[in-house]
């Protein structure tokens, strides 16, 4: 008996007949889906990014206000030296000015790394762009991550280190002159340095200024000054829009800041 044969196709090794990758129509349709998921998704990602900015500007002014203050209520000193192991002259003399011969005088600014913003136009507004003439600006790493005011390790903040080896006169927080008894020392780093720019690469700055507490003021009792002390980063139109000297500050348009003191002290 002759049996049948059949002939089986090897499907695997013919080519096909269909051409690779896509059609016009195809890439068409593609190209107005994308188009419309981009409408759809950009709008919230840049409210997002936004908002993440900004959670994070606040943040970092909230660390810069905790570091401030800790540094004050350790060092006992009520205010930034630009040399920080210098006696507290309160003689007529100027100690705030930097040709007096006393190894002392206060900071008005302390700044964080970035760039400076744009505007200060309203009010005094413009102190917070550059320093103006006999009044110093430092940045917040030297006195709060690396003790070293002014850039100069020597003039240095007095240190625990220094009380118990029975420092110098020199080295004595002015707000206990009386004697070498009180623990007032730099006890940081305050922040984990270094201090970042804000979200948008401008700097922070703090009108630490208003912080000495026997400054004369504007009343001229030598009772301090009459203005707040904040921490404030221009936002995100990247413009400064809040006066340097403002007593119950409000920010302007879309500053940020973070009050340190309110008033004289």
């Amino acid at each position: 008996m002759i049996k049948p044969t059949f002939k089986h196709r090897n499907l695997a090794r013919e080519p096909r007949d269909c051409a690779l990758g896509f059609t016009l129509v195809e890439v068409t349709i593609i190209l107005m889906v994308v188009s419309v998921l981009s409408l759809v998704l950009l709008p919230g990602l840049g409210s997002y990014l936004r908002d993440a900015r900004l959670a994070r500007a606040r943040g970092d002014l909230n660390a810069i206000h905790e570091a401030v203050v800790r540094f004050l209520e350790d060092t006992g000193e009520g205010v930034f030296r630009c040399i920080g192991n210098g006696n507290r002259d309160t003689s007529d003399g100027g100690p705030d000015d930097p040709s007096s011969p006393e190894p002392y005088y206060t900071l008005d600014m302390l700044i964080s790394d970035g760039d400076t913003p744009d505007g200060g136009d309203t009010g005094d507004g413009w102190k917070w762009r550059e320093p103006w003439s006999g009044h110093p600006v430092d940045t917040l790493a030297n006195h709060l991550v690396q003790n070293t005011p002014g850039n100069d390790p020597t003039a240095r903040y007095r240190t625990p280190a220094d009380i118990y080896n029975n420092g110098s006169e020199q080295q004595v927080a002015f707000a206990s002159q009386a004697g070498m008894g009180a623990r007032f020392a730099w006890r940081g780093a305050y922040v984990s340095g270094p201090v970042r720019s804000d979200p948008w690469g401008n700097r922070y700055a703090v009108n630490v200024r208003f912080l000495d507490p026997v400054a004369d003021s504007a009343t001229g009792d030598g009772s301090g000054y009459l203005y707040d002390v904040f921490v404030l980063s221009a936002g995100p139109d990247e413009e400064l829009d809040t006066p340097f000297s403002m007593d119950g500050v409000v920010p302007g348009d879309d500053d940020l800041i973070r009050v340190i003191a309110g008033g004289s002290r």
